[in-house]
């Protein structure tokens, strides 16, 4: 037996449950609390990145609304200056002329629903070439989501149409 040791036990390998010292490690260990701390962090952080993504969602959609909303001013703007400018062409060559309802399809505005321009024309009295113009633009012709632009403008029925804008 000369040649024969025996084999130090520190030495040997040990079991993948026992640790360095070759103890167990402790019930609910080290390992499993740190990877359920990461687990938690990992969802905090996907929590605050969703927020983060929602508030931008809803400012995104808040701008494309207002930007909707100021081109439909612009345009009822310019339906009413062109309701305008039909009456006065209208009086200039009719001074019996007392308005219309004048609705502009979708297709001609390019847009999904039609526009409605109403025109009235009161004179003070028949005799009268004193005359108002009242100009109503809705746009588009939607119950609910439509800009409406008033515009009055006095007006002497012999009077030359301008042609300043």
């Amino acid at each position: 037996m000369s040649g024969d040791t025996l084999p130090n036990p520190a030495a040997r390998p040990q079991p993948k449950s026992f640790n360095r010292n070759g103890q167990r490690p402790a019930r609910g260990g080290g390992d499993r609390a740190r990877r359920g701390a990461i687990l938690a962090m990992v969802l905090a952080g996907l929590l605050v990145a969703s927020l983060l993504g929602l508030a931008l969602i809803k400012k995104v959609l808040l701008h494309h609304r207002q930007a909707q909303v100021a081109g439909q001013q612009q345009q009822s703007f310019w339906l009413a200056e062109a309701g305008v400018q039909r009456a006065v062409q209208r009086l200039a060559k009719s001074p019996d002329y007392h308005g219309e309802e004048w609705v502009i399809p979708a297709d001609v505005l390019g847009a999904a629903r039609p526009a409605r321009v109403t025109i009235e024309v009161t004179k003070a009295d028949e005799s009268s070439q004193a005359a108002e113009i009242r100009v109503e633009s809705r746009f588009p012709d939607d119950p609910i989501r439509r800009t409406i632009y008033r515009r009055t403008l006095p007006f002497h029925v012999n009077q030359q149409p301008s042609t300043k804008i």
